[in-house]
């Protein structure tokens, strides 16, 4: 092995070609002398190998010699088991003297014998205390050499070789046989001479029977194709291809060609349904004032959605009323035109007497009823009675209430409806539309009247009415 001290055999012009890229950090004035570069390398040496040396033991061997050889003093709080850590102080302890001073004071075996065993020297009981410093200490520089070699280009080590007068470095470009030549000290042996492949003949691929005849004349491609054509597993690199094509050819289809019935794909496994969560209790903390004061607020927007979806729900029943109202009235128009068509057609009856005079009402509006069902194929509105009535009240009101404010004649008047009342809202609509009044769904400035409780104050039209 090539020790530190045997860079003064290098000339100096290959010290001055490898200083720069060797010694990152040294300065112009310092790679001017011989002297100066050797001890440089040296130096450079030494506290890589010591790094690379760290880097090779875990943070239990390097706690032992820090504890036990070097009796190292923590700062408070400090993690033990930290390997950064530990390995400062261990490089720390090289920083006063070099390597060769380190190994030459240590006087503990059981150190000594771990630092051979890391870097891994053999070591045995009969191994004395100078061979294993002297092997601790030349594997170290060793490691330092060859990290540093390991920086430059394989033009420079094969000028190494050469002041070396190293045979065989011309014929290699390899980095690890010129560094593994250099610190050893030995000749590159020269490779031995490839044995030429002979070309053989191009045969077709179901008769080719050596690996070269296919390889030689058939590419990837051409091989996976006439896998396809013959059934064979197509899988693998061209390699395999060759193998697998030869082995059929040699009467093996057991494991060449492919299964007749394709494997199923097992189906994947369900996952494991947990069980549900239970629910943690939540304690209730007394409320503050904030706390209140937001109650409050989402009180009131809660209340106010509600008024909102009450709306909604108003409109949509208001729309299908109107449609059914619209419905009957198109019935009744219907019947009543065909009923003037057929008294235009039939003669008057005679009225010689009272009791032809006298109809039956409830029979003539049954019949009637009757009629415009099967004709509109309807049944018949069992609100009649009540919109008659109704119609009475409406009719005596107007009649009692000429002096009052609220209007008896409502033709052409925009009404709107909010509320709950003693009549349905559906009444209350035909009632307006029967007074040829209109009936406006949602509140607006063309409203002229609205029909509401007044006191209702939570409803939004009356405060808006107001």
């Amino acid at each position: 092995q090539m020790s530190a001290v045997q860079f003064n055999k290098l000339s100096r012009k290959t010290l001055e070609k490898l200083a720069p890229q060797a010694l990152p950090g040294a300065s112009e004035k310092d790679l001017k002398s011989k002297s100066t570069i050797v001890s440089l390398l040296k130096t450079e040496a030494e506290i890589v190998g010591v790094k690379e040396l760290a880097f090779m033991m875990n943070h239990l061997e390097l706690r032992e010699i820090c504890d036990n050889y070097l009796k190292v003093e923590y700062k408070e709080g400090a993690n033990k088991k930290n390997k950064m850590m530990l390995t400062k102080r261990f490089m720390e302890s090289f920083e006063v003297v070099c390597v060769a001073d380190w190994i030459k004071k240590c006087k503990d075996r059981n150190v000594l014998e771990l630092l051979n065993n890391v870097m891994g020297l053999p070591v045995s009981k009969k191994t004395t205390m100078e061979e294993l410093k002297e092997n601790a200490k030349e594997q170290i520089c060793l490691f330092g050499e060859t990290v540093v070699f390991h920086r430059l280009t394989v033009p420079q080590l094969r000028s190494i070789c050469e002041d070396m007068n190293l045979n065989g470095y011309e014929g290699t470009s390899s980095k690890r046989i010129l560094i593994e030549a250099i610190t050893t000290g030995t000749d590159i042996p020269e490779r031995a001479p490839t044995k030429k492949v002979a070309v053989t003949k191009k045969k077709p691929i179901a008769k080719a029977t050596k690996y070269q005849e296919l390889f030689q004349h058939y590419s990837a491609a051409d091989l996976l194709d006439w896998c396809k054509e013959n059934s064979l597993k197509t899988s693998g690199t061209k390699k395999v291809l060759i193998e697998r094509i030869l082995a059929f050819n040699g009467g093996d289809t057991e494991n060449t060609l492919l299964p007749m019935f394709p494997r199923k794909a097992s189906a994947k496994p369900k996952k494991a349904s947990l069980p549900p969560k239970k629910a943690k209790k939540v304690e209730v903390e007394p409320e503050d004032e904030s706390m209140e004061d937001e109650e409050s607020l989402q009180e009131e927007k809660s209340a106010e959605e509600e008024s909102a979806q009450e709306q909604s729900e108003q409109s949509e029943q208001e729309q299908s009323a109107q449609e059914q109202s619209e419905q009957e009235q198109s019935a009744q128009e219907q019947s009543e035109q065909e009923q003037s068509a057929q008294e235009q057609e039939e003669p008057a009856p005679e009225e010689s007497e009272e009791n032809k005079e006298e109809v039956d009402e409830e029979a003539q509006k049954a019949a009637f009823d009757a009629e415009r069902a099967l004709r509109t194929n309807e049944p018949v509105d069992e609100n009649e009675d009540e919109e008659s009535n109704l119609d009475i009240e409406l009719s005596q009101s107007t009649s009692a209430e000429k002096d009052n404010d609220y209007p008896t004649d409502i033709k052409g008047l925009v009404f709107s409806v909010y509320g709950d009342f003693s009549r349905s809202k559906k009444e209350i609509v035909a009632a307006i539309e029967k007074g040829n009044g209109i009936y406006s769904k949602s509140l607006t400035k063309k409203t002229q009247y609205l029909v509401c409780n007044p006191e209702d104050t939570k409803n939004k039209a009356v405060v808006a009415a107001k």
